[in-house]
């Protein structure tokens, strides 16, 4: 992950602290609330649980493939030509 979407997505409940060597870590505003699990489950839907899994289905598929890395759409065809002809033919099959 990136510095900058960490910040973006620890600004509201975090506050970014340096020391003197320059070591940087991330302490919890005194006003911020962790939700309970039952307000956590209101939040995540099971779909949003469905959505997650199988992305993580698609990543390992991927990596079980040899593709570990891609980091912009356009490098997809790029990707495709470094699997191997076998992983290739079972996607086309699946279908």
């Amino acid at each position: 992950l990136s510095e900058g979407y960490l910040r973006k997505r620890l600004k509201h409940c975090a506050d970014l602290q340096k020391g003197p060597g320059g070591e940087m870590w991330w302490l919890m505003r005194c006003n911020f609330r962790i939700p309970s699990e039952e307000e956590l489950r209101r939040m995540v839907t099971p779909e949003n649980v469905c959505t997650y899994e199988s992305m993580q289905a698609g990543l390992h598929h991927l990596k079980h493939m040899g593709v570990n890395k891609l980091t912009h759409p356009s490098a997809l065809g790029t990707a495709m030509n470094q699997l191997p002809d076998e992983a290739i033919a079972l996607a086309a099959a699946s279908h």
